[in-house]
């Protein structure tokens, strides 16, 4: 029976309001069961216990999952929990629908309102892996989240029928789809609220001095981390409520012994997970080992951590805090705005500026479709040959690999996710296309047609065959997307963006149990891709070809060979070592050349690839630079900045004893005066 007679027949039967016993024989459905479920009515005081055979029936022909009825939660016993192996059980409270008359001459169908059940519903909630219960009577349908332990309503009402019609292969996944389709107003606004109220807590935290990083930089990390895991968990790549099991797991364990010993292995165990499963520069180091470690700021980070995370009892009670989040649902646009309004509130003179989501989504279509489809469309035509050439396909492909798109004042990366998105479709309209081989290859016949076979190599070579996905969506961030920001809070900001959507674009091939021995640091190391610097300040672009042709040429080399081989083992970033220390070398030079500029991002050394070939030799000038770029409309005209000048930050002075310190400066030291006038 197929799953469109198995819904026809059941909408068939709730679009009857009573049924008379005299006639139930002359009723007709093509699902079997529901012949059964009526009869059964006739004979059974209980309407649940027929609905309940009658249901998992067709779960049972609809449903891939592991199904259990009647589960004990607790005292509370479920009718049905699925178990899905990328997520967390769903529960399922079934009512019945029709109910025998009295006299018993008919089928009456059941009232059935929602709110009737709602202690019932809200303690299943309250237990610590359910996020999803769906109320159901056969016909209409109540899904709730833990949104409904505060305020008792469902995020969704359908039919069971509509529910299994939109049910592709994961239940999770089609509750999830319907989750995030719910309008959430000013989402933004609420978290760049939280974003405000989390950093002011970290001013009553004491961290170690003389780190390497400013407190603002590891409040960032602290935040970027944090968001990652729950990202991770909200697409189901990890557990649910991965980090509050286990800091309760910590505090049980080791409360006794003091907080510090909770948060020194609490950090540990999430640092060595992460690292060995995920790792990326995010988890290079251990947030609390910046902490000073004196009693009294334990208790006090304990307080705002808990705060900030949602995990005291207060802000688990009204689902406050950076875990209650749903990231499903906090895209680029929304964590983008919010991110940078949030900048710019602390560097207004500096003018920081979100771009509308319409408008960036039309102009990252407008950009990456007039890149990539000539290649595409050519690159199509030939594998869809007889004998397509491999030389013609391997000249496509390269010029398809050397398109470089970059934003050069990245912010939080909302830009950059956008093409992300967009270069990951033009690859899938080339896996799709060849996927055909997988179907007809025999790996036991020797004699393999030359066609078949040069189709299964681009697919091998270019990581489009099974199993290579991960390799995929790496080499397709660190041959297209790059970025450059003077603000290394928002560059690190726009590095976990990318790496968050890497995961988003197939969240199951990120799941944890699938990362092999083999799958170490799945997500691609950006240090060559995201520059910290300042793109509208650099030396020209001559006199620094010059410069590095002059006395670098071999570094040029080098570096090449690096990048080459990094974007063949994109899971090994121990390869980029060299090749860091190998910039920092040649940037130490180049400064020297604009020692008055903070950060100069001097392109020509950072993004090298894009204007010396492999032999260290200047490309002409058609052809160095890349192949897009694509960032912020110039909303404002460019003006020299005193507070960037000055180097001093929002928080040392305010803004009105900054002018009057500066025009002062300005009339009693000549040698500033004379560097104010050089900068500007």
């Amino acid at each position: 029976m197929s799953k469109h007679q198995i819904i026809q027949s059941l909408q068939k039967l709730c679009s009857l309001e009573s049924i008379p016993i005299d006639s139930i024989a002359e009723l007709l459905f093509e699902f079997k069961p529901i012949q059964e479920y009526i009869e059964s009515l006739k004979l059974k005081s209980k309407p649940e216990t027929a609905a309940n055979e009658f249901f998992r029936e067709i779960l049972n022909n609809i449903i891939d999952a592991k199904i259990v009825k009647e589960v004990g939660y607790g005292r509370d016993v479920i009718d049905y929990v699925i178990h899905e192996s990328y997520s967390n059980p769903i529960l399922i409270e079934l009512k019945g629908l029709f109910r025998l008359s009295p006299p018993k001459k008919a089928l009456l169908r059941l009232p059935f309102k929602y709110p009737s059940y709602a202690e019932q519903i809200q303690k299943y909630l309250r237990h610590r892996n359910v996020e999803y219960v769906v109320l159901t009577n056969l016909h209409s349908v109540y899904i709730f989240n833990r949104e409904a332990i505060l305020d008792f309503k469902p995020f969704e009402q359908t039919t069971l029928a509509e529910l299994l019609e939109k049910y592709e292969g994961s239940l999770w996944d089609t509750i999830k789809r319907l989750e995030d389709k719910q309008v959430k107003p000013d989402l933004d606004i609420e978290f760049f609220e939280s974003l405000k109220h989390w950093f002011a807590q970290f001013n009553y935290v004491e961290f170690k001095p003389d780190l390497p990083y400013s407190k603002e930089e590891l409040v960032i990390l602290f935040f970027n981390k944090f968001i990652f895991i729950k990202t991770l968990e909200d697409y189901s790549a990890i557990p649910y409520r991965f980090i509050q099991d286990h800091y309760k797991e910590f505090v049980r364990l080791y409360e006794n012994k003091g907080f510090i010993n909770v948060f020194q292995k609490f950090f540990r165990e999430i640092h060595e997970f992460f690292e060995m499963n995920y790792d990326t520069e995010l988890f290079k180091s251990n947030f609390f080992e910046f902490i000073q470690p004196q009693d009294e700021n334990i208790e006090t980070f304990r307080l705002v951590f808990e705060q900030i995370l949602g995990l005291d009892e207060w802000s688990i009670t009204f689902g406050k805090g950076l875990i209650h989040y749903n990231y499903r649902q906090i895209n680029e646009d929304v964590f983008g705005k919010a991110y940078e309004s949030w900048i710019a509130e602390n560097r207004k003179d500096e003018g920081i500026y979100y771009t509308p989501a319409s408008i960036t989504e039309y102009m990252t279509r407008k950009l990456v479709n007039t890149l990539f489809d000539p290649y595409i469309e050519q690159l199509k035509a030939e594998l869809k040959k007889g004998e397509p050439d491999a030389d013609i396909i391997d000249k496509l492909m390269s010029e398809i690999q050397n398109i470089r798109i970059i934003d050069p004042t990245a912010g939080s990366g909302s830009f950059l996710i956008k093409v992300l998105k967009a270069v990951y479709e033009k690859y899938q309209t080339l896996e799709h296309l060849t996927r055909w081989v997988n179907n007809v290859r025999n790996d036991d016949n020797l004699d393999i047609p030359d066609n078949l076979r040069l189709i299964d190599n681009f697919r091998v070579c270019y990581f489009f065959a099974t199993g290579d996905e991960l390799k995929l969506i790496s080499s397709i961030i660190l041959h297209h997307i790059f970025a450059a920001d003077k603000d290394e809070r928002a560059l690190d900001t726009a590095k976990t963006n990318l790496w968050k959507e890497a995961v988003k674009l197939n969240p199951r091939i990120y799941e944890y149990r699938e990362l092999k021995r083999d799958k170490f640091h799945i997500l691609p190391n950006l240090e060559l891709n995201f520059i910290c610097g300042d793109s509208l300040c650099d030396i020209d672009f001559k006199k620094q070809i010059e410069i590095i042709i002059s006395q670098f040429k071999p570094d040029i080399v080098r570096l090449h060979q690096i990048r080459n081989e990094y974007l063949k083992k994109p899971y090994h970033p121990e390869i980029i070592e060299e090749a860091l220390e190998i910039r920092k070398k040649i940037r130490v030079k180049l400064k020297q050349e604009l020692q008055l500029i903070e950060k100069p991002l001097f392109f020509c050394l950072e993004y090298f690839y894009c204007f010396f070939d492999e032999n260290g030799e200047p490309f002409s000038e058609s052809d160095r630079g890349f192949s897009g770029v694509i960032s912020n409309p110039p909303w404002e005209a460019i003006k020299p900045v005193k507070r960037e000048f000055a180097k001093q930050s929002k928080s040392k002075m305010d803004i009105l004893h900054f002018k009057k310190w500066f025009d002062e400066k300005l009339k009693e030291d000549e040698a500033f005066c004379q560097q104010w006038r050089e900068y500007t």
